[in-house]
Parts: C-alpha cells; sequence; structure tokens
C-alpha cells in the first residue's frame, strides 16, 4: 500500500485499488479479448473489413475508396473476371 505525503491512508488505498482496476485488471481484459480475436479471424478477414466498409452507403458514399474497391475484387477471382476488375479500375 501506498501512502503518500499529505494524504490519508483511506485515500492511498483507493488509489492503489483504482491503479489495480484501471491498469492491472482492464488492461489484462483487453489483451485476452485482442488474443480472442487474432486467433478467431485470419488476416484475410481482417483485411476484408476496410474494404468493405468502403461501400457504406451513408453519406452518400463519403469513404468510397477505389483502392480498397479493387483489393475487394481480387478477394474473388471466381465471381469477377479480369476483365471486369479492369473496368472496375475504370
Amino acid at each position: 500500500m501506498f501512502i503518500f505525503a499529505g494524504r490519508s491512508r483511506r485515500n492511498a488505498q483507493s488509489f492503489t485499488n483504482l491503479y489495480y482496476y484501471r491498469y492491472d485488471l482492464f488492461y489484462a481484459v483487453i489483451d485476452l479479448q485482442v488474443q480472442e480475436l487474432q486467433n478467431r479471424f485470419t488476416e484475410v478477414n481482417i483485411e476484408l473489413l476496410p474494404c468493405i466498409s468502403c461501400l457504406n452507403p451513408s453519406d452518400s458514399f463519403a469513404t468510397f475508396n477505389k483502392e480498397k474497391l479493387l483489393r475487394l475484387a481480387k478477394f474473388y477471382p471466381n465471381d469477377l473476371s479480369t476483365t471486369e476488375v479492369m473496368a472496375l479500375d475504370d
């Protein structure tokens, strides 16, 4: 337990509890969640998310990005021919 000059023992206890819950426990839980997400999704799945986000119709497709759309099309070679992908580029 830490005791700081000018602070009571009760305040020192609340500081250490705050530190424990905020840093030790909270960050440990966040690390576990990140690890679980990394185990569940492959790199390809993670790359698909920003590519698909460029097709969001909100704000008149304000997030549209041609490079992301082309990258998304390359993930589906059985559905789109090379000619169709080239047409997307234009």
